[in-house]
């Protein structure tokens, strides 16, 4: 066998016997081979040798017996990059100042220029910043300390805006000055103004001159007060300076009216109810006044709106003086009254002429009052500027502030204007009263509080006001009060429910009760007010007993409910908003009363099932009240309770211990049989004594059957009812009554 890939001795296998190599190709001539083996018998040739240790067979120099050198390959073919070498960290240095910053870069061979191998270059973008520079006043570091500016002496500076070497504002603290406008004090209180400083004088001028806290300091002051009227006497509030303010001003203030040229402490008293001299008397040395002696006294207030019914005077103006009693200097004329109520109507009718009249009221002041008296209203709604008006003196004084019984002055002015003929009406606004005759017959007597009730109607007027009083006295507040409800106009007509509860006590009450009456009136110049005539008397009627609130008659026993039913009263209260029930057990035990209040509104029917511990088989007394609309007042409880029931367990009518049975010595003794019985069957009574009458009774306690009159009888065939069910059979014997269970299948 040869080595040449054949089967040279026909034993079927090539080459066999022959010793085989593993061959590795040396591509870059070193001797030293790489990739995968070639298994040969023979040597191929050039280029192959029998190692694999060449760690890149492209380069001669890199194989296993060359020296590592820094240059980034596996020279020795040992697995490793450089190894055997020192190596150092590098670090950029841009300003090539010889130190260095930044991230490290660990090399085995220094990178060139550009590199040093020190990190302490704070700032690598300038070349004077570096850790042997000296520390200089510039914001920066340097020195590279980590510290801008230290060693070096650190001033505060203030700004000097206005260039006067005083500065103010915040400090800033500097190692040098921040420029040309910064001083090192803060000395100067107004930095806007060179002449303001510490070291300037004083002036008046309103100003901190000295910059020592206070304006105008050191300096005189003296209380100026204003002379409008330029009389040369002051009024007002002092305006205390250093400097004479100017004409308008002097240094008193003892003018008592400093818009008058005429009255100052330097004039003469007039007549002309002024206090001319500020003496704080006025008129002094005049003669009394004579406007309330000489006023028209009115005898008759009639009630506003009545035909034919006010107080009318034609005044001529232009004849009237004036008085002290009245502000101002007008001709006035004065008229008297004494109130009918506490509501009063004064209307003026002006003159053809343009006049402007006004109108006051006054309390009665006593006739030595001489000097202006203080109004309780005044009417000046209309004046000579109110274009479109018909007659700009046209005037309405309305008050509701009077007390009746009291003496009142009322004056009419002509305060502008030419004064004329004007006419002058008065008229009262009274309250009502009852108007019993309307709807009693004039008995003063109601039956009951569903009966209607009138108060009298006022002319003008837009409402009343019923108040209910405890006694014919009017003092704190009322019982209740009740607004009869507007129209257009006064509507007197209410039930008598709306302000009285019913008379549930069975015997005639007294009533008392007064009418306030609301008025809506315009004034002159259309402005409507409000008035309240107050009423300062009552009236009394007479209140009739109502029959007492009870059980409905089928709610009421023998008749039975159940507890899913509801009751109701016997009828209707009005006035009412509430009914309230109170529930007292009778049976199978005694209980305490348990209140249950109905629903609002007035409503009669009661849930059974609202009553605390409702059970079938239970009975009740029950009394029953009513809550008037006023929320406080209660009709009073019925007398004699109701009886009411509930059917008994499974529906069936309980036999209660109030059912009186009548017993003999000698007891009749009564059999059903049979009992149960069939339907479409029938059942024997039979009794020891004669049977006089049978009464048969479902669950529910309806009677089914009677039969009466029996003669002599002590059996009897009852035929079965056509219902299964429970029913009771009720025999009379003489004086005992007797009661069997009888179930039907």
């Amino acid at each position: 066998e040869t080595c040449n890939g054949f089967d040279d001795d026909c034993d079927g296998v090539v080459d066999d016997g022959l010793t085989f190599v593993n061959y590795y190709a040396d591509s870059d001539g070193d001797g030293f081979g790489a990739g995968v083996a070639s298994n040969l018998c023979a040597n191929p040739g050039a280029g192959y040798v029998t190692n694999n240790t060449d760690c890149d067979d492209s380069n001669a120099s890199l194989n296993s017996i060359s020296v590592e050198t820094c240059n980034g390959f596996d020279d020795d073919c040992d697995g490793l990059v450089d190894d055997g070498l020192t190596f150092l960290n590098y670090y950029a240095d841009n300003d090539v100042d010889g130190f260095g910053a930044g991230v490290a870069s660990n090399l085995c061979a220094n990178p060139g220029a550009g590199y040093v191998t020190n990190n302490t270059d704070c700032n690598d973008s300038n070349a004077s910043l570096n850790s042997i520079s000296s520390e200089t006043c510039n914001g920066f570091d340097d020195d590279c300390d980590g510290v801008v500016d230290d060693g070096l002496t650190f001033v505060n500076y203030y700004n000097d805006a206005d260039g006067d070497t005083y500065g103010a504002g915040p400090a800033t603290n500097a190692c040098q000055s921040p420029g040309a406008n910064y001083v090192t004090n803060n000395t100067d209180c107004n930095d806007s103004n060179a002449s303001l400083n510490s070291i300037s004088s004083e002036t008046c001028n309103g100003f901190d001159d000295d910059c020592d806290g206070v304006v105008d300091d050191g300096l005189t002051f003296v209380n100026y007060y204003s002379d409008s009227d330029g009389d040369g006497y002051g009024a007002g509030t002092a305006s205390n300076l250093c400097v004479n303010p100017g004409v308008g001003y002097v240094t008193n203030n003892t003018d008592c009216n400093d818009a008058a040229l005429a009255v100052n402490p330097g004039a003469s008293e007039s007549c002309n109810s002024i206090d001319d001299d500020c003496d704080g008397l006025t008129d002094e040395g005049c003669a009394i006044g004579s406007a309330l002696l000489n006023a028209v006294e009115i005898t008759s207030l009639p009630q506003f709106g009545l035909t034919g019914g006010n107080f009318s005077q034609n005044v001529n103006m232009a004849s009237q003086t004036d008085s002290p009693e009245y502000v101002g200097v007008y001709p006035e004329k004065w008229f008297k009254f004494v109130a009918q109520s506490n509501a009063v109507r004064i209307a003026v009718t002006g003159a053809s002429t343009a006049d402007d009249n006004a109108m006051a009221i006054y309390d009665d002041p006593g006739l030595s009052y001489t000097t202006p008296l203080i109004p309780i209203d005044v009417a000046d709604a209309v004046n000579l500027s109110s274009i479109g008006a018909a007659d700009q003196g046209n005037e309405i004084l309305l008050t509701d502030q009077l007390v009746a019984g009291n003496t009142y002055y009322v004056a009419v002015a002509t305060v502008n204007g030419t004064p004329g003929n004007i006419n002058v009406k008065f008229n009262t606004l009274l309250p009502s009263s009852c108007d019993i005759a309307a709807y009693t017959g004039g008995t003063n007597t109601f039956s009951n509080v569903c009966n209607n009730f009138k108060c009298r109607y006022r002319q003008n007027a837009k409402q009343g006001v019923l108040h209910r009083w405890s006694s014919n006295v009017i003092a704190g507040s009322p019982l209740q009060s009740y607004t009869i409800p507007p129209t257009s106009i006064m509507n007197s007509v209410c039930q008598l429910s709306k302000f009285v509860p019913a008379n549930i006590s069975g015997s005639p009450q007294t009533i008392y009760v007064s009418a306030d009456v609301q008025y809506e009136l315009p004034d002159a110049a259309g402005v409507i007010h409000y008035l309240t005539a107050i009423s300062t008397s009552t009236c009394s009627f007479t209140l009739n007993a109502e029959p007492p609130i009870n059980l409905r008659s089928t709610d009421a026993c023998p008749n039975f409910k159940t507890t899913l039913s509801s009751l109701a009263t016997d009828r209707s209260v009005c006035g009412t908003s509430q009914y309230q029930w109170e529930f007292t057990m009778a049976y199978p035990s005694p209980g305490l009363p348990i209140n249950v209040s109905g629903s609002l509104g007035g409503s009669r029917i009661l849930s059974v099932g609202s009553i605390s511990g409702i059970a079938n088989g239970q009975r009740y007394d029950v009394r029953i009240r009513s809550l008037h609309n006023d929320a406080v007042t209660y009709s009073g409880w019925t007398a004699v309770p109701s009886c009411f029931k509930t059917l008994g367990a499974a529906g069936m009518v309980p036999w209660s211990n109030n059912e009186e049975q009548k017993l003999t010595d000698e007891m009749t003794i009564v059999q059903l049989y049979p009992n149960p019985l069939l339907q479409g069957g029938s059942a024997q009574l039979r009794g020891s004594h004669d049977i006089d009458a049978v009464q048969i009774f479902n669950a529910a306690g309806h009677l089914l059957a009677k039969t009466e009159g029996l003669d002599k009888m002590r059996w009897l065939e009852l035929p079965s009812p056509e219902v299964a069910g429970l029913y009771w059979v009720v025999v009379r014997s003489g004086t005992e009554t007797h009661r069997l269970a009888w179930l039907v299948q």
